[in-house]
């Protein structure tokens, strides 16, 4: 193989390991908590699609911030986007029905195992 070929295969490499390592640092890919291959393959996915938006952006804007990051992406819409939280109270209920649904996930996964 030539020194070339050699080079632009490290470049191509470079790349996939940049993609990876923003899907893990910044759009939570390392984060999952699933019980099946077609959850880990769900939550891969999305964050598979968030990377391509992301990627969309900052070549969209490489001109006007060439040092756009996924951070500065997912920073700009977690403030633009709206929110139904407007209080501490809806925070706490938000996060009381998660709290529900994951454990009721929990019981589920606890059931189906002890029964298989």
């Amino acid at each position: 193989m030539s020194l070339y070929r050699l080079l632009v295969r490290q470049m191509h490499r470079y790349g996939v390991e940049r993609s990876i390592e923003d899907g893990k640092n910044e759009l939570g890919m390392a984060q999952h908590q699933v019980r099946s291959w077609q959850a880990l393959e769900h939550h891969l996915g999305m964050t598979m699609m968030a990377l391509a938006f992301c990627l969309k952006q900052r070549i969209a804007k490489q001109h006007q911030q060439p040092l756009l990051s996924c951070a500065d992406i997912r920073d700009i819409l977690y403030h633009l986007l709206p929110s139904n939280i407007t209080d501490e109270e809806a925070l706490l209920r938000m996060i009381q029905e998660r709290h529900k649904r994951r454990a009721a996930d929990i019981q589920r996964w606890q059931r189906l195992s002890t029964s298989g």
